[in-house]
């Protein structure tokens, strides 16, 4: 999200409020990100609203897909994202789905 809204209008969303706060006031406590990388993100904005996404044309989801010990994935938070996102979705848009599980 942080790189693409350094060019362009975006929008990270997450469930968790306390995060988007966290993000919104340039500080990230998982230190996925820096100050300067989240300071470079102009464009971009945070949101815990769903109402927020109906704006939104492209839809990255990144949620976690744990698996289990014969390596079967959990997809329950990816099907809540896509209950959640479906709602928005226009014709046209684009749905990206990152996985944290190496395929195969």
């Amino acid at each position: 999200m942080v790189e693409f809204a350094t060019r362009y209008p975006t929008l990270g969303f997450d469930i968790n409020v306390n995060r988007v706060n966290q993000l919104a006031s340039g500080r990230d406590n998982m230190m996925d990100l820096t100050t300067e990388e989240l300071a470079r993100a102009v464009h971009g904005k945070y949101s815990s609203n769903p109402d927020d996404l109906a704006d939104c044309n492209v839809f990255i989801v990144t949620v976690p897909t744990p698996v289990d010990k014969q390596n079967r994935p959990d997809l329950t938070a990816l099907k809540s994202a896509c209950n959640l996102i479906g709602h928005y979705l226009d014709d046209g848009d684009i749905v990206i789905f990152e996985s944290t599980v190496y395929p195969g």
